[in-house]
């Protein structure tokens, strides 16, 4: 069967319209979609979700409603400094706390689009004048005062203002 179509949209016309889908790999379009690695835990912060391996975090593009999270290897941030590997995040107020054996960093910001341009990037991570950090991510506990965690001296709080007490 055939069917006879009259296409009156001039070509002038027709670039002023929206565009309704791009193909993947154009400018503009998400980045590829994968899943995560296999990881020891994984929070929720603002609208993405977080994970760390080694010295690397990594994040979920933004929540969409009906739609699994995925991730990309570009959605990604090395914590350089400090001894060993990341040991655990949280967040609070708005701001990502990652923990390591004996520091604590903080990491700002919303995170770049789907597409991975430009946008609100996430600040690189800002270490907090401390000696002290997580050794067990199962102990981090969010509490009015801030967050509590164990360290290899006991256990500790990272208070709002972003001092740390014993």
């Amino acid at each position: 069967a055939t069917t006879l179509y009259n296409d009156t949209i001039t070509d002038a016309v027709l670039i002023t319209k929206p565009l309704l889908h791009r193909q993947p790999g154009t400018s503009l379009t998400a980045l590829d979609r994968y899943h995560g690695v296999n990881a020891g835990h994984i929070i929720r912060h603002k609208d993405r979700l977080f994970y760390c391996n080694g010295t690397n975090v990594y994040y979920s593009s933004f929540a969409v409603d009906n739609e699994a999270p995925w991730f990309n290897p570009a959605f990604s941030f090395t914590v350089p400094e400090g001894h060993g590997p990341i040991t655990g995040l949280a967040s609070m107020d708005g701001l990502l706390v990652v923990f390591k054996r004996n520091q604590v960093f903080i990491v700002d910001g919303d995170g770049p689009p789907e597409n991975g341009g430009n946008g609100t990037e996430f600040s690189p991570p800002r270490r907090i004048h401390t000696d002290q950090g997580c050794i067990d991510q199962r102990s981090i506990t969010s509490t009015p005062k801030g967050l509590v965690f164990r360290s290899a001296l006991g256990i500790h709080l990272l208070t709002r203002s972003f001092q740390v007490e014993f």
